[in-house]
């Protein structure tokens, strides 16, 4: 193998381990995205279930005030 072959293989596999790296970079990015969008779906439920519970505890609270 001359050094001129040698280089360019050098320069392929570097860019075959960049390219590898980049898709592996790219999958944990969405990864964690998926991960962050379940997190604000559980803080989102429980905001829901906060509120509602607060609702009926406001609703209960004018029925007392009434009697």
């Amino acid at each position: 193998m001359s050094k001129e072959q040698l280089t360019a293989w050098r320069r392929e596999m570097r860019r075959v381990r960049n390219r590898e790296s980049a898709a592996a970079s790219r999958r944990k990015v969405r990864d964690r995205i998926e991960e962050l969008e379940e997190e604000v779906k559980c803080w989102k439920d429980r905001y829901d279930e906060v509120m509602g519970r607060l609702g009926q505890a406001e609703g209960k609270k004018e029925e007392d005030e009434e009697v």
